[in-house]
């Protein structure tokens, strides 16, 4: 790294388990991290220790008066309109955790702060920079690969799998109306624009809740039906969705979601379809890429030095601290943008709102 990029320096507003990786992320990189804030004493406190963390407050008037270039907005998503707003304002960059807010109208009005304010700024969708997807959006883009077909593949984890923990992500308040969608959906949806390079402009969706009713014992949920003795729970948000899309060139898509599939610890699958060429990815075999073509079946390309799920986020990072240490950006950065973070929240919406409509086609 050079000095210049070395010199930068940053502050981290919320520590909640995604800060981690941020703070462990920004110590390789060597970028300062002056300053951590929560609003518990104790987590901001421990934090701080554990990152080595010059300063740790609850009170986050002091972000403003820090004098850093970058904060990192790692807070659950119904405070990120409000802070993000403040932040560019301020004059911060920023980098902040998905989805960037709730509403559309919210999110166009951040994009048109950030690119007044001449502010930088990315949304946390790392799975772009494995180094095999990377490779895959070349594939894409050769002439020999032809127009783009079809996309389709899945997202499935078995993080809300029975038992699961009541946290946050389950309180509308704190996560919105959505959790699969916005949760999975949002890196997947992001995943597909990026490696295709075409923008989705509609959406059909169907919403699946598993189990709307839940007993809750020892802070985990279990199935009501035979559990004894637990609170009742009542849960609006989905544990599963199928999607359509339609892409800006007339080529369709397809995504099944679900955090509730028993085994599956963090699989992402993709696959693309073009004239000439096939080829599919996914996230458990994070270092493999296959291609094909018609009557020569498949072929394997393997990435022996590529990393996991935190070199993404080193990737993402250093690819935003440069422009950060530029003062400005790229013409086409590689990162997630605030414009991209705004086109997800957009998505996103439209496929509540298909799901809510017995899933009518909704336009972006």
């Amino acid at each position: 790294m050079n000095k210049k990029k070395s010199a930068l320096s940053a502050a981290i507003w919320g520590t909640g388990s995604i800060a981690a990786t941020h703070a462990r992320v920004l110590n390789e990189m060597g970028v300062e991290i002056r300053l951590a804030v929560d609003i518990q004493q104790e987590a901001v406190q421990r934090f701080a220790g554990q990152f080595h963390i010059a300063k740790a407050s609850v009170n986050a008037e002091e972000i403003f008066d820090s004098g850093v270039d970058c904060v990192h907005l790692c807070t659950p998503p119904n405070f990120h309109y409000q802070m993000l707003s403040q932040l560019l304002d301020a004059g911060f960059h920023v980098l902040c955790e998905k989805p960037l807010c709730f509403e559309g109208e919210r999110a166009k009005e951040l994009v048109t702060r950030a690119r007044q304010g001449g502010r930088i700024c990315a949304i946390d969708f790392n799975i772009r920079f494995h180094q095999a997807v990377q490779e895959a959006r070349r594939l894409i883009e050769e002439k020999g690969f032809g127009p783009v077909r079809l996309v389709h593949g899945s997202y499935l984890q078995e993080y809300n799998a029975f038992p699961a923990p009541l946290d946050w992500r389950y309180d509308p308040a704190l996560a919105g109306r959505m959790r699969a969608m916005t949760e999975i959906g949002s890196h997947w949806v992001d995943l597909a624009q990026f490696l295709t390079g075409q923008r989705i402009t509609a959406v059909s969706a169907v919403f699946s809740n598993f189990a709307p009713r839940r007993s809750l014992r020892d802070g985990l949920m279990v199935p009501e039906e035979g559990a004894e003795g637990g609170e009742t729970v009542e849960i609006a948000s989905e544990d599963a969705a199928l999607l359509h899309f339609r892409l800006e060139s007339g080529a369709v898509a397809s995504c099944v979601l679900c955090e509730a599939s028993p085994g599956r610890t963090n699989r992402l699958s993709i696959e693309v379809t073009g004239e000439w060429r096939n080829l599919w990815w996914d996230s458990e075999e994070n270092n493999a890429l296959r291609i094909g073509a018609k009557g020569q079946g498949f072929n394997t390309r393997l990435y022996p030095f590529g990393g996991g799920f935190a070199d993404t986020q080193r990737g993402l990072f250093e690819a935003f601290y440069e422009d950060v240490a530029q003062g400005q950006s790229g013409e086409n950065p590689l990162y997630p943008t605030l414009e991209d973070g705004m086109r997800n929240v957009l998505i996103c919406n439209a496929a509540l709102e298909s799901a809510l409509g017995e899933g009518r086609w909704i336009e972006i």
